[in-house]
């Protein structure tokens, strides 16, 4: 192996994943700090600004940071058109996106039954504003931009564009190897993504391990983004906008139905919310079972490692 096949991929004509991953990166950070920038200066974004519209302003930078890098990398580094990494936006694509928005649901009402079942919930009031914003309408219209836009770039960021290029590049071990390799890699990152999250433990982190996983799953089978990006979305909307749970350690302001958690923090997960206990774990393995049924029911075609051709085909 000579120093230039450390970098370039002969066959495929382009660089090897791991120096992809890296130069997207940049590709991804350099805009998302500008746009943020940006918008913090447009909205007048200070200290005593409200966390909401904080975390809003956020996320919307890094929206902006992956339509700009993600582009950019599709057209640079991996030589595909962005649709390839998920967005053949067929009539297949709506019923995979639907069937996510209805499994994200369920799997978190389960969750909510099981601890309003056992005691370890209570409701406390509906149409709950926890800060003084004067309207409900407005923090939750936010939150759920804020939803919005965090399901679909960590879904295009950690699945679409991370899982894919991973497999890509391990490829040389097998196919199923490469699949089991990227999935553990892309859901590490996305794990340890929400590692520096409020109330963030060892615990916590291990169960949006297993969260990246089920999201990961539903990409895998089915080779599009449309499931993955409808399940963290509807997860999401109904843990905090819902029923006013945590989301991995966010508490939001706005919430349909206020649910106060005091059952065991091993089982609801605590202040971080139930991707931390071991409810949240069982339901999201109950939704992998879900994707495996719904790629079989469907007849899907599974993402293939070794199908990139480089002819924009994909």
């Amino acid at each position: 192996m000579n120093l230039r096949s450390l970098f370039w991929n002969d066959d495929e004509r382009r660089l090897r994943a791991g120096w992809r991953l890296l130069l997207a990166f940049l590709f991804v950070a350099v805009p998302t700090v500008v746009a943020s920038g940006l918008f913090a200066v447009t909205v007048g974004l200070g200290t005593g600004s409200p966390r909401l519209v904080a975390l809003t302003v956020s996320t919307v930078g890094m929206l902006v940071g992956a339509l700009v890098g993600i582009p950019l990398a599709a057209r640079f580094l991996d030589r595909r058109p962005v649709r390839a990494y998920g967005f053949h936006l067929d009539r297949d694509w709506w019923r995979d996106f639907g069937f996510g928005l209805a499994l994200g649901a369920v799997l978190v009402s389960a969750i909510v039954a099981v601890e309003l079942a056992f005691g370890w919930a209570s409701v406390t009031g509906v149409l709950v504003v926890r800060e003084a914003w004067g309207s409900f309408a407005v923090p939750l219209a936010l939150e759920l931009a804020l939803f919005c836009c965090v399901a679909f770039y960590e879904e295009l960021l950690a699945r679409g564009y991370l899982l894919r290029n991973a497999a890509e590049g391990l490829v040389g071990f097998g196919r199923r190897r490469a699949l089991a390799a990227a999935l553990a890699c892309s859901s590490l990152v996305f794990a340890l993504a929400h590692a520096a999250n409020p109330d963030a433990t060892v615990t916590s982190v291990l169960g949006v391990l297993v969260a990246g996983g089920f999201l990961g799953i539903g990409y895998v089978l089915t080779d599009e983004l449309a499931l993955p990006i409808g399940a963290h979305l509807s997860w999401n909307t109904a843990m905090g906008a819902v029923y006013g749970l945590p989301v991995s350690g966010l508490t939001l302001p706005a919430t349909v139905v206020a649910v106060d958690q005091h059952g065991p923090t091993v089982a609801t997960g605590g202040k971080f919310g139930p991707e931390a206990g071991l409810l949240g774990v069982a339901a999201v393995l109950v939704g992998a079972g879900a994707c495996v049924w719904w790629a079989r029911r469907t007849g899907r075609e599974s993402f293939d490692p070794t199908g990139f051709t480089g002819r924009g085909d994909e």
